[in-house]
């Protein structure tokens, strides 16, 4: 999932980032829809921070000794949650904002734990940016935007080898290393 988010960022920096399993599929055609439905629409799309599909498996076998209907999960638990600040993440089949994955509530307040001395008048310094997106000047440049409010590229259209170069390097099994 991080590297997923940081190659999207280098490539469009799309506001929603859909998160799948690469043997998923959706039932239902108007999925993407319903979950663009919820993000945007609700006020100042302060509600929710992702909107997920629950995963279901079709014809498995009733007494599956590994437990893949997930009955328990969904049924259970995760209606027996929903009154307390909603469901959670499972895993796959969801919509999330890139705001929120970058640290951002969804009502656009930073999480901080108190004074933090890498924000400055409710911006990342560019050493915060650093500590907390890495060393690649393309995705923390993208990441500020969308912690400022900004969504999108700044330079559209932008050059596709230079994005898929910025892409290699977030996407490096080392490039978290530093990081907070």
């Amino acid at each position: 999932m991080n590297v997923l988010t940081r190659v999207s960022g280098t490539m469009t920096n799309a506001p929603l980032i859909l998160n799948v399993d690469c043997d998923m599929c959706a039932n239902n055609s108007q999925i993407v829809f319903h979950a663009i439905c919820l993000l945007l629409g609700s006020k100042n799309e302060q509600e929710f921070a992702f909107v997920q599909a629950p995963q279901s498996f079709c014809d498995g076998i009733k007494d599956d000794p590994f437990g893949n209907r997930l009955v328990d999960l969904l049924k259970y638990r995760g209606e027996g949650i929903s009154g307390l600040q909603g469901y959670f993440y499972a895993g796959t089949g969801c919509f999330h904002r890139r705001k929120v994955l970058y640290g951002l509530c969804p009502d656009g307040c930073m999480e901080t734990g108190g004074r933090n001395p890498n924000w400055i008048g409710g911006k990342l310094t560019d050493e915060g940016l650093l500590k907390y997106f890495g060393h690649s000047k393309e995705f923390t440049k993208t990441a500020e935007r969308i912690l400022t409010g900004l969504s999108g590229k700044a330079d559209c259209p932008h050059d596709l080898s230079s994005s898929a170069e910025a892409a290699n390097q977030v996407a490096d099994c080392s490039y978290e290393c530093g990081t907070s």
